[in-house]
């Protein structure tokens, strides 16, 4: 196996670097602002508004604040709420299927828009595949 190029390991290194960074600055903030939150009454008043909704889906009404950014901003805002609610790992799983089924809805909408499609169809149905999904997979993720 031939040597790798010095130039080539910095150049990944110098890559790596850089998207931590940008990962670091978006987990980190959320991460400690719900960590934070979770001391006083704004999330626990979240979930008693939010858990008849999310319960079908086996998620704490807590879950919704992930489930709204992923969907509104991006799934790294996502990601740093899930991390500080200490969800369980099906819980996570819900979530994370459906997510990755409806993340980032308006900058994917503006695209699809700009290419002359139904876009509000589309994020319409992904959304609604999405509470499909988290319906179905929740029995066996969240028991």
């Amino acid at each position: 196996m031939p040597a790798l190029d010095r130039s080539l390991l910095g150049a990944a290194f110098r890559k790596a670097l850089q998207t931590s960074w940008v990962l670091i600055r978006v987990l980190l903030p959320a991460y400690i602002v719900v960590d934070l939150l979770k001391n006083t009454p704004v999330i626990p008043a979240l979930g008693r508004a939010f858990g008849p909704w999310m319960a079908p889906l086996g998620l704490p009404g807590e879950a919704a604040m992930a489930l709204v950014l992923g969907c509104l901003v991006n799934l790294y805002a996502a990601v740093g709420i899930l991390a500080a609610l200490g969800l369980t790992s099906g819980q996570v799983a819900v979530c994370g299927l459906m997510l990755g089924l409806s993340h980032t809805l308006i900058i994917e909408g503006t695209v699809l828009r700009s290419t002359g499609t139904r876009y509000l169809l589309l994020t319409f149905y992904r959304v609604a595949i999405a509470l499909a999904v988290g319906f179905a997979a929740a029995p066996f993720f969240t028991t």
